[in-house]
């Protein structure tokens, strides 16, 4: 994983700093899984919460989200408690932002979420990225913290998990729970359902929450018109105004902003493929075991968001290639008209 030499020279000073001993695992009775990412880096860390509850039936299980990506956590069997702020950081923030955004968070939020947390005899920060988080964990006292060795941080945190590249975000999950002595298998999200008979439609996702993943419209309406030619149903789906414009330049039949979440991830398990740029979308059908395609456009580190059951495209490609391996995989999955 790439850091800038910032992060790299805080998490050499950190790991000089000695680490305050861990509270013994055995009395934990309340768990709190932190990620402020994605909604599919939240969606991910679900997979946690059966493994967690088989090792500890009584807990209480908590998720520290941010509030546009808690529709993952809410309502997911075994979570008990959300806790849903805004972080403080946001790599993408100009550096006078981000001054202000840490001076403001720690004036007037940290105490309040402070107060929130105190309770928690476990946080596992499941993001695997520097968030700034690890001192607000170390403030509540939470007595064991468990964070990945790449994020900074490191002294108040009690478990480093150690970070091994090229492998999907899930493996690194596993290794995760290892390290506090529970068995991650079966390894599954609380929001898959046994699994259904395909359906004979195909969905495209067109766009995610960062634009520099989304595809030309002409690239989707080319692979639109090949798909539709060979005789296929297509649904897209989407979210927010943006999408639905673009995907009304194709066609006027589609599901953006027509599902909640559960009715997306039950339009997503009876489709017969997905095709799709690297959103949750595509960790909801890797989980369901579903055909998909990914179209990456300028993602680092492919190999943690990538799910080994699928096909990606990341370099030049164009919708005949697309097309072509997606008929290939509709044949060999059996689904026909």
């Amino acid at each position: 994983m790439k850091h800038s030499w910032r992060v790299h020279l805080l998490c050499f000073l950190s790991s000089l700093i000695p680490r305050k001993i861990h509270k013994n695992s055995s009395s934990m009775k309340k768990i709190l899984i932190y990620n402020q990412g994605g909604l599919g880096d939240v969606f991910l860390s679900t997979f946690l919460i059966p493994s967690i509850k088989r090792a500890y039936p009584d807990c209480e299980m908590g998720m520290f989200v941010t509030p546009k990506t808690q529709v993952a956590a809410r309502d997911c069997l075994g979570v008990d408690e959300i806790h849903a702020h805004e972080p403080w950081l946001r790599p993408e923030d100009p550096i006078r932002m981000k001054i202000w955004r840490l001076f403001y968070f720690l004036l007037f939020q940290r105490n309040k979420i402070v107060r929130e947390i105190e309770n928690y005899d476990c946080v596992l920060n499941t993001y695997p990225f520097f968030a700034g988080v690890g001192s607000l964990f170390y403030k509540a006292k939470i007595p064991m913290r468990v964070g990945f060795e790449t994020i900074g941080e490191r002294h108040f945190f009690t478990h480093l998990v150690p970070w091994v590249e090229d492998e999907y975000l899930v493996e690194h999950y596993k290794r995760m729970l290892h390290s506090i002595g529970i068995e991650p298998e079966p390894f599954q999200s609380p929001w898959i359902v046994p699994e259904l008979s395909a359906g004979k439609y195909i969905i495209f996702h067109i766009g995610s929450a960062n634009p520099i993943k989304d595809l030309p419209v002409s690239f989707w309406k080319a692979l639109y018109e090949a798909l539709r030619a060979e005789g296929y149903q297509i649904t897209f789906t989407g979210k927010g105004e943006d999408q639905r414009r673009f995907i009304e330049q194709i066609t006027d039949r589609h599901l953006c902003d027509q599902l909640n979440w559960v009715e997306f991830i039950q339009t997503i398990h009876q489709s017969a493929l997905l095709i799709s740029v690297d959103t949750v979308a595509v960790h909801l059908a890797a989980a369901m075991k579903k055909p998909f395609i990914v179209l990456y456009q300028s993602t680092l580190d492919i190999p943690l968001w990538f799910p080994k059951n699928g096909v990606f495209f990341n370099e030049e490609f164009g919708p005949e290639q697309v097309s072509k391996k997606a008929l290939k995989m509709l044949h060999e999955e059996k689904i026909h008209l």
